[in-house]
């Protein structure tokens, strides 16, 4: 006969078993699972029994009576039960988590922490006068350019994506390119990464048996959908050096420039925390400006970048850029005239 402390590590072992919906689990995998655990020989009846014991101590517990034998689970947004219960700093860190980082999670973590994120919200109430959970309301993440209504992703998309992703497997795809009217015939991608740049979600992927790296926005994908094929990945493949390799920039040209700039001292104390390149110098001209060199890579964000800074940036060199920046100036002078 088991022992009461027996008892209760069952039925600890079995609430941690049960997954959030749409997960469902039996109770002879709760018996295997037990087994493992605790190495106790349970019969499937004392566990259909113990969990609807259970049922009337957490209504979170729910059973899906369509099948046999009934698949257990927690309710979608169901609090975790926690042995220790959560404290401050991991309720105030699942926080942060739910606020700027789930939707970089695949599906399934994301229905796995629902729980935990709901226990947060609770302990966080529970300790409303604490600095721990003021901290959620003091801190913001801004961006520094302009703010844009960006279209909102269905989770059909986002599922198949995500899924495609996680497992290693080749996803079909419909798909709208910048500039059509209409989508044409699907795609057959292989993902490779997520990319989030100005708050925009870009799938990098090739494309069949291809190896050319592309780039597709996830709000201009129609229809999304996980094949049972492996995805195929070049060989030596890193995210990390294709997003420096400049990947994201619009490229002008592949050679980069040895940029020459004339600013003024609060323009260029911005540069001086936050450097455009490595091997930045600053110095000081006989008008009081700031002089600042640096190598960068010729695309249309720096010239976007240097155009944003008005009356404030003068580019010394190359000359090209120069005449291209005054060109561009003269015409938008022009046009305001």
């Amino acid at each position: 006969m088991a022992t009461a402390s027996g008892v209760m590590m069952r039925h600890w072992v079995m609430l941690r078993l049960v997954p959030n919906d749409p997960g469902r689990i039996t109770t002879t995998e709760l018996r295997r699972g037990i087994e493992d655990h605790t190495r106790e020989d349970v019969h499937v009846r004392s566990i259909q029994r113990d969990l609807e014991k259970l049922q009337d101590v957490f209504p979170d517990l729910k059973s899906d009576k369509r099948s046999n034998p009934y698949g257990w689970y927690w309710r979608k947004g169901a609090e975790r039960i926690e042995f220790p219960s959560m404290d401050g700093y991991t309720a105030l860190t699942f926080r942060l988590v739910e606020q700027y980082i789930a939707n970089l999670m695949p599906p399934s973590a994301q229905r796995e922490l629902k729980g935990y994120f709901t226990r947060a919200g609770t302990v966080l109430a529970q300790l409303a006068d604490s600095p721990l959970a003021r901290w959620q309301d003091q801190v913001r993440v801004i961006p520094r350019d302009i703010r844009h209504h960006l279209p909102k992703i269905p989770e059909s998309i986002t599922h198949p994506v995500y899924d495609a992703l996680l497992k290693g497997k080749r996803l079909k795809v419909t798909y709208l390119p910048l500039g059509r009217e209409s989508a044409g015939d699907p795609y057959e991608l292989n993902p490779l990464g997520l990319v989030v740049s100005n708050h925009v979600y870009y799938l990098v992927a090739t494309a069949w048996g291809y190896e050319d790296i592309r780039q597709y926005a996830l709000h201009r994908m129609r229809k999304a959908e996980i094949l049972p094929i492996p995805a195929l990945k070049p060989k030596g493949f890193s995210l990390d050096r294709y997003i420096a390799s400049g990947a994201f920039d619009v490229l002008v040209t592949d050679a980069p420039l040895k940029l020459k700039l004339r600013m003024t001292v609060a323009l260029a104390r911005h540069l001086e925390e936050a450097p455009l390149s490595e091997d930045q110098t600053v110095k000081e001209d006989p008008a009081g400006a700031k002089l600042i060199s640096a190598t960068v890579q010729d695309s249309n964000q720096l010239r976007w970048w240097i155009l944003s800074q008005g009356e404030q940036l003068e580019v010394l060199a190359p000359k090209e850029l120069r005449k291209e920046i005054a060109r561009t100036l003269k015409e938008s002078a022009r046009q305001y005239a």
